[in-house]
This record gives C-alpha cells, sequence and structure tokens, in this order.
C-alpha cells in the first residue's frame, strides 16, 4: 500500500507519504486515537487511516495490491477488447439515418463519385417519382458497401481486403462523407474520471450510434448515477481497461434523481458490462416502456443474432472459458438463448452480460447483513420477458427478478464461473424477493451460490455448489448434474450430485441419524464466505474429498473449477515422486 497525501505534513511532501511515518494501528475506536504528529495511522484489518486532526492533508489517494484465487470479478486482470458482431457495423439500417430526406436529396444531387456510385446501387435501376423511399436509400447505402469501388474511394492507391475490413472501410468513409446524417455505427470513448464518465454518456445520447464503448481508464472510485435507455439494436459496452480495476460507487445522495445504474433495454438491444466493480447501490435493468416496431430487414438480421453470438460476438459472451485469458466462447457453458421468435416478431430479446464484474454483496465491504437483515439485491431485473441474461467471472449479490405487468415469457439466465452471495445460505441469491418464484429459467455451471434460489425452472446445472435450498416450480425438465444440492430441495432430476450420491450408498432405509451424519460431513466448507476477504467462497483445505474433486472432470465444484487444483496436486505428487531419494517421502504443504 502507498499513500499519497500532497502538500503534507509540509509542503512539498507527502507524494509519497514516507513508509516510516505510516503507524500500523487498531483503529475500532479511532474516536479516541490520537496518531503522533508528522504520522498516519492504517489499520489494516478495518481500512482505516487516520491523519492527525490539527494538521489534516487537503486530499488523500492510496494505491494497494489485493490478493484472491483467480480471475473472477472486478480486478487487474488481462482482458482484451472485444470486436463488435459483424451485424452491428457492416450494415446500415433505417434508424442510423438522422435525416433520410437530405441525405436522400444529397445523393440524388451530389457532384461526387460516391453519390453516383449509391445511384449504381438503387434497386430498380433509379429512384422513383418523388427521389424514392427511404426504404430504397438503405438498400443502396447497403450495397454499395459491398462494392470495391467505394473502398477505392476511400482508400485511394491501397490493395482492396478481403471481407469484413472492406465493409468497415467502406462503412466509415460514408460516415465520414455525410457526418450530419449518418450516425456511426463503431464509437469509442477514453475516461478516467465521473465527470468524462457522464460526459461519455451525454455524448452517447446525442450520437445514438450503434455499437459504443466507453472505456474506464484508471484504477479510480468514480460517483456516477446513471438513467439510460437503450434503442432497438443498440448495444453499449461499458469497460474497464486491461490492468485497471475502476470502482462505480452508486452513492444514495440525491432525493430528486436517480441514485443506482438504471438502463431500460428494448428489444434486440444489448448491454454488456466488462471488468467493474459496482458497488453502494444496484444495478436496475428493465424493459424500455415503448418498444417499436421491427424495422424492415430485421429477418435477415435475425438469423445471425439469435444463434447466441457465437459467430458474430464470441467475446461479447463474456469469456466463459479459463483459457486464453477467459476470452471466447465456450461450449461447456450454458449460452442462453436459442433461436426463437418473441412477441415483436423477428427481432431477438434484449440481452445482457456482465462478465468480469463485481456487483458488490452488501452493496459494501463492510455490510451487516443477516437473517434478520437481509442484503439488499445488486442486480435487479423488472420487466424483461424473454430476456438473456449472462453472468459470467463475477461476482454478485442477490439477484432479484420480476415479471412484467402483462406476464411474458420467463427471461433466461446463465451463470457461469461466477459467485452469487446472498450474504447468508438462509437468504435468497436468486429470487423474487417475496412468496413467488422469479420468473426466469436458469442454467448455471461451475459456480458457488451462497445462498437460496427460487426460479420458474432450472434448464441445466453442472459443477456448482448450491450452498442454500434449491426450489424449481417447474421440475419436469432439465436437469442437475455433479453439483452439492441441499436434502429437501425440489428440483429437476438430478444425477451423481451430493449428497444424493452418498445417502444412496447407505442402503434403501439409513437411520435418519446416519443420513444426518452424511450429510453435514459432505457440507462444503470454505476458507471464508465474506466478501472481499483474499479466501473469499474457497473451498477449505479439510472441506470433504467428494466436493474438492467432485466435479465431472474431477476437479472442484464451485467457480475455483478452472483452477483444476486437484488434477495440479495431483500431477505434483506424481512428479516429486519420481525425484524422491530411497528412503525418504514427500509431502506437499499448502501455504497461505
Amino acid at each position: 500500500m502507498v499513500i499519497h497525501a500532497p502538500g503534507w505534513p509540509a509542503r512539498g511532501q507527502g507524494t509519497p507519504v514516507p513508509a516510516e511515518r505510516v503507524v500500523p494501528a487498531d483503529l475500532s475506536d479511532w474516536e479516541s486515537y490520537r496518531p503522533l504528529p508528522g504520522t498516519v495511522a492504517v489499520d489494516p484489518v478495518l481500512g482505516r487511516m487516520l491523519f492527525p486532526r490539527r494538521n489534516p492533508p487537503q486530499r488523500v489517494r492510496v494505491s494497494y495490491h489485493y490478493g484472491f484465487g483467480a480471475d473472477l470479478g472486478g480486478g487487474e486482470y488481462r482482458r482484451p477488447m472485444p470486436e463488435p458482431p459483424e451485424a452491428d457495423t457492416h450494415r446500415c439500417r433505417a434508424e442510423d439515418l438522422t435525416d433520410p430526406d437530405a441525405l436522400r436529396h444529397a445523393v440524388l444531387t451530389g457532384p461526387g463519385p460516391a453519390a453516383a456510385l449509391v445511384l449504381r446501387h438503387w434497386p430498380g435501376g433509379a429512384p422513383g417519382p418523388g427521389g424514392g423511399t427511404d426504404d430504397e436509400l438503405v438498400e443502396a447505402l447497403d450495397a454499395a458497401l459491398l462494392d470495391e469501388d467505394l473502398y477505392a474511394l476511400a482508400r485511394p492507391g491501397r490493395p482492396v481486403p478481403a471481407g469484413v475490413p472492406l465493409l468497415v472501410a467502406n462503412r466509415q468513409y460514408l460516415e465520414t462523407l455525410w457526418p450530419d446524417w449518418i450516425r456511426p455505427a463503431r464509437w469509442y470513448r477514453a475516461v478516467r474520471s465521473a465527470a468524462e464518465f457522464r460526459r461519455a454518456l451525454h455524448g452517447w445520447e446525442h450520437d445514438r450510434p450503434r455499437y459504443a464503448v466507453i472505456e474506464i481508464t484508471g484504477s479510480e472510485v468514480l460517483g456516477v448515477t446513471a438513467d439510460l435507455t437503450l434503442r432497438p439494436w443498440q448495444t453499449l459496452l461499458v469497460r474497464a481497461a486491461e490492468r485497471t480495476r475502476p470502482v462505480l460507487w452508486l452513492a444514495d445522495r440525491r432525493a430528486d434523481g436517480p441514485d443506482a445504474l438504471a438502463v431500460a433495454l428494448s428489444g434486440g438491444s444489448r448491454l454488456i458490462l466488462d471488468g467493474l466493480v459496482i458497488g453502494g447501490r444496484a444495478v436496475h435493468l428493465s424493459g424500455a416502456p415503448v418498444d417499436a416496431a421491427p424495422e424492415p430487414g430485421d429477418e435477415a438480421r435475425n438469423d445471425d443474432d439469435l444463434q447466441g453470438g457465437a459467430r458474430n460476438g464470441e467475446a461479447l459472451q463474456g469469456g466463459v472459458r479459463n483459457g486464453d485469458d477467459s476470452q471466447g466462447g465456450d461450449d461447456r457453458a450454458p449460452t442462453p438463448g436459442a433461436a426463437r421468435h418473441t412477441a415483436h416478431g423477428c427481432r431477438p430479446p434484449a440481452r445482457v452480460v456482465i462478465r468480469h464484474c463485481t456487483l458488490v454483496p452488501g452493496w459494501g465491504p463492510h455490510h451487516v447483513c443477516g437473517p434478520e437483515r437481509p442484503a439488499p439485491p445488486s442486480l435487479e431485473l423488472a420487466a424483461l420477458p424473454g430476456a438473456e441474461v449472462e453472468i459470467s467471472h463475477s461476482i454478485v449479490g442477490p439477484v432479484r427478478i420480476e415479471a412484467a405487468a402483462r406476464g411474458g415469457a420467463p427471461l433466461r439466465l446463465a451463470v457461469n464461473d461466477s459467485i452469487v452471495d446472498a450474504t447468508h445460505p438462509d437468504l435468497e441469491a436468486v429470487g423474487g424477493g417475496g412468496p413467488g418464484v422469479a420468473p426466469a429459467v436458469l442454467e448455471v455451471a461451475r459456480t458457488t451460490v451462497l445462498g437460496s434460489l427460487q426460479v420458474h425452472a432450472i434448464e441445466h446445472g453442472e459443477n456448482t455448489v448450491f450452498l442454500g435450498e434449491v426450489l424449481a416450480a417447474r421440475r419436469s425438465t432439465g436437469c442437475l448434474r455433479f453439483c452439492w444440492v441441499p436434502t429437501g430441495s425440489r428440483t429437476p432430476r438430478r444425477f451423481h450430485c451430493q449428497p444424493d450420491t452418498a445417502l444412496a450408498a447407505l442402503g434403501d432405509a439409513p437411520s435418519p441419524d446416519l443420513a444426518a451424519a452424511v450429510e453435514r460431513r459432505l457440507r462444503p466448507r470454505f476458507t471464508s464466505v465474506r466478501h472481499p476477504d483474499a479466501g473469499y467462497a474457497q473451498l477449505a483445505p479439510d472441506c470433504p474429498d467428494e466436493i474438492r474433486t467432485g466435479a465431472d472432470d474431477g476437479s472442484e465444484l464451485g467457480a475455483f473449477h478452472d483452477l483444476f487444483l486437484p488434477q495440479r496436486l495431483t500431477t505434483l505428487r506424481a512428479r516429486a515422486a519420481e525425484y524422491t531419494p530411497a528412503g525418504m517421502d514427500t509431502g506437499v504443504v499448502p501455504v497461505d
């Protein structure tokens, strides 16, 4: 940890504060503690810092390192920038045109070669009476994007590339040629402070790009609030840059405005949160109040978008594979959203991806939550029928799902390689916040759920620890395999789950005491269940082998499955035995 207090204790000092001036102290009662002049007291357990009251600094900044067992949650590890799906950037749509009449006039009367090229691709060969329609203009622009002659105008003297780069270059050329009438398909802003973040959101709302990226480039604490609406087919990616760990602090400071990150999603829109730590309040996602009708040509685009984004935006799905730094797709992980039609015709449902994020359980690191005081939800999903929500490589608090007023299909929630923490096993980790079940179809893999579940259905679950009771209202479909599921849970059929397998080995009618003893022995034990401890959600060294090696591939159950620790230890012991001299023994001693 390094403390920066410019101008303290004297002008020109304090950047950084010398180590000899930092005094470790117990600041449990920091109202009465008095640090010596010229020193700063630091409590590393409580995270408190106290300067002398007579000479406090004007400004304090701290840089620090922290320990954790895997690349989960917001953190300073590698997260390459994903490429946008082709359908978002390689095609013109009517909603991309700010003033179709003005653009059509410019194309019909413009003397430039680009206008002539667009006219050459006009459907039917030439505009009809009145200059043609908006749909014909969009079709002509779309056809012009595929023309190599347009690339020759945009990049004179350069060889024509094959495939995607041609479309990207041509689209950018048209946007540069007619910037007042064609909205950008790709839009990027780098921000570092809360003020820059707010300006970027204002610019995004003004420009209305198809695919937008707001990247936070520093490990800062940003006090922000936002109330956004994603229009049909819009994609907004809010991400942390590589090797940074920004914190979005949604502070409850305003009585006349929103104090949370609230986003309304329309059909076909996508929201991606990547690499962020969000605390202070909940992230609230809901359906847009008014959803426009499908645009002409949606049917053609639907073939790509309804396939779960595996071809168009593989990286957008959030790396669901631990290899290659958690990027790209993974056929093991549940992917929400098989091809299906919705009430909006061929438009796919709204899609949300939360990857490598921490939605702080209890909203803060020192929350006071328990059975008598449940933790508030970290993620609220309201009125999103049929939507697809994916949580990948993340740490989230309780997830509350509310049905739309007019009903609709349950949303699809996919959770993989993550921790869902209700702060107590008896509290609700995923549910509707009331006596009914959440209107959600759950797919879960390699996840640790520290709390209970109440959902409409569980389509698939594997290699997961459910520490609290699991309730699925619809149990005729779906399955759970290689999971820990508490006795008394109501789930779809289970295969090789614990403690079911161990209880079945006792015979047809084991005594209640024996069955209870077996269940107590096999109950998962953790190093810590409190965020943000370094051993948070890790299986304890004395955890039963049935849990530590209970996955379908012999790895451990839960969020740390892809560390493959049991396999590593087995390999290490085998290799060590090969080089152990005669008459000696070797052992592996874990060190914290």
